[in-house]
């Protein structure tokens, strides 16, 4: 199976700033300008192929055990989507992405957190 970019192309400006108002927390903030993505992707197949995409994936239930200094064990629950192709396919897709003109982020420099967002 192959994935090809077709027609792909970004655009649009980023720029870092660093703020020092609060001296415990200090942060970089990114503000991004006429930030825009197109993405046109084609996808081919031949033969028999099996996809599989995960969709969910519950956390480990209590219903576990440790072994000291070992694995743990316990349930999970999950959810796949599962494409089978049995003959030749030939896809083609894209999607275009665009973040308003304010739009940015700001990001703790000592724990790393994501603080202030405007999207």
């Amino acid at each position: 199976m192959t994935v090809a970019c077709a027609k792909c192309c970004t655009t649009g400006e980023i720029e870092a700033s660093f703020a020092v108002e609060d001296f415990v927390k200090p942060s970089l903030r990114f503000d991004l300008r006429d930030i825009s993505a197109f993405m046109e992707l084609d996808v081919a197949a031949s033969g028999a192929h099996t996809f599989s995409l995960p969709l969910f994936r519950s956390p480990p239930s209590p219903l576990g055990f440790s072994i000291p200094r070992g694995p743990s064990l316990g349930l999970t629950f999950q959810i796949d989507l599962i494409f089978t192709f049995s003959a030749e396919i030939d896809l083609n897709g894209g999607f275009f992405l665009q973040l308003p003109d304010d739009a940015f982020f700001e990001a703790n420099l000592i724990d790393g957190a994501l603080g202030d967002l405007g999207l």
